[in-house]
């Protein structure tokens, strides 16, 4: 996605808002425009027709919004979860996947529309999970607890509510974002920043090095390469490939609203 292109950010605290910059980003940037959220926005992300998909932790919602979407936008239709929403994504066949404060992970079947309701959840393999990501092979990893232990969950296609984890290694804690660069590494919301898995995985996995933040809650990829990462702080950092344990933000900018759960997503 060449630039400009928009990077959107949430505001949790209720009643909450979104904020949409354009880029190139600086230390200076303020967002182009907003709107409302729907009570509590957490993260958020598009699909293939660039709908912008918000899940909302105090109404326990999915909010959809039909491009282009701009200052004051409305949701196209809202979605109703069956637990406090935070994390939304999507599959290669678009099928809706939310994580949120409970054990359970919403599927909505594709297409989805204003009529779609909870397809089935899986439920087994962790007892609370509020980060989900798809790999390039369409398999489904968490970022979760099981019982009072933190890890990284995989899960394989075809999904359902019976799908138990094909594998989970120990991750360091924080349980919120998860997401995958080019190569097939896992970025992970760790207890001292972003934790990095790299390949193959497996039950013995542990992190091969962590990008400093503090209280980081999601993060996402531009097709460029470079790691958005939302803070608890109020912050959105941007780092810049190639990463290790000495990286730093090349850019911070403060977002606007008060500190939480800041979610991110970045589109057209």
């Amino acid at each position: 996605m060449p630039p400009p292109f928009h990077v959107y950010t949430s505001d949790f605290h209720n009643p909450g808002t979104v904020s949409i910059f354009t880029t190139p980003l600086s230390a200076s940037s303020i967002p182009s425009g907003s709107f409302a959220g729907n009570n509590s926005p957490a993260d958020m992300t598009l699909d293939a027709a660039h709908r912008l998909f918000v899940a909302n932790f105090g109404s326990s919602t999915v909010t959809v919004f039909a491009p282009p979407i701009s200052s004051g936008a409305t949701p196209s239709f809202t979605l109703t979860t069956t637990m406090q929403a935070e994390d939304p994504a999507l599959d290669g066949s678009g099928n809706l996947y939310v994580a949120g404060s409970v054990g359970a992970i919403n599927v909505f079947n594709a297409p989805v529309t204003s009529s779609s309701t909870v397809s089935f959840s899986i439920t087994s393999g962790f007892t609370d999970t509020r980060g989900l990501a798809f790999d390039a092979s369409g398999n489904l990893w968490i970022n979760a607890v099981s019982g009072v232990n933190p890890i990284i969950a995989k899960y394989t296609p075809p999904f359902g509510a019976a799908s138990t984890p094909a594998l989970s290694f120990t991750s360091s804690g924080n349980i919120h974002g998860i997401a995958f660069d080019g190569a097939g590494n896992i970025y992970a919301a760790g207890s001292s920043g972003v934790d990095v898995y790299t390949p193959p995985f497996s039950a013995a996995t542990t992190k091969s090095f962590t990008i400093t933040a503090n209280s980081p809650n999601y993060l996402k990829f531009d097709s460029s390469g470079n790691l958005y990462v939302t803070d608890s702080a109020g912050h959105l950092l941007v780092f810049t490939p190639p990463f290790s344990g000495s990286s730093t933000p090349a850019i911070t900018v403060s977002l606007p609203g008060s500190p939480g759960l800041p979610g991110v997503a970045i589109g057209p």
